[in-house]
């Protein structure tokens, strides 16, 4: 509840759902949009703030320095939202593997590939 607080009427379709069986899982995803209007906070502050992780962009470029050419914290094409790799509901994804298959990701993440063929997942544009 801390990251997206859904409206009564979701809540409502949900216990109904839930109570008829008829609850998919896993969770539908969301996109980051839906996240921030559903929290009403801007984009970095869904994650970054005092709750989630106390940091500044600046602070996750120093952090991650060592991951070399392919570090998604760095902007070099874009500045990425922080939910285009790292999900509430499941395996982080290594952005950087849609266009460089070379890119090492870490233990336990997905390639974009991989992510992109999970059920409920909508992929990246």
């Amino acid at each position: 509840m801390d990251c997206h607080v859904p409206t009564l009427s979701e809540q409502i379709g949900e216990g109904a759902a839930w109570l008829t069986g008829n609850y998919g899982f896993p969770l539908v995803e969301r996109t980051a949009s839906e996240l921030t209007e559903a929290s009403g906070r801007q984009a970095d502050e869904l994650c970054l703030n005092e709750s989630c992780h106390n940091l500044t962009r600046d602070d996750l470029y120093e952090l991650t320095a060592d991951m070399g050419t392919y570090n998604p914290h760095w902007a070099h094409h874009e500045e990425l939202e922080c939910t285009t790799c790292h999900k509430a509901h499941r395996a982080s994804v290594m952005y950087c593997t849609q266009c460089h298959a070379q890119a090492e990701m870490p233990e336990g993440w997905l390639s974009m590939a991989e992510s992109n063929n999970l059920p409920g997942v909508k992929a990246a544009e």
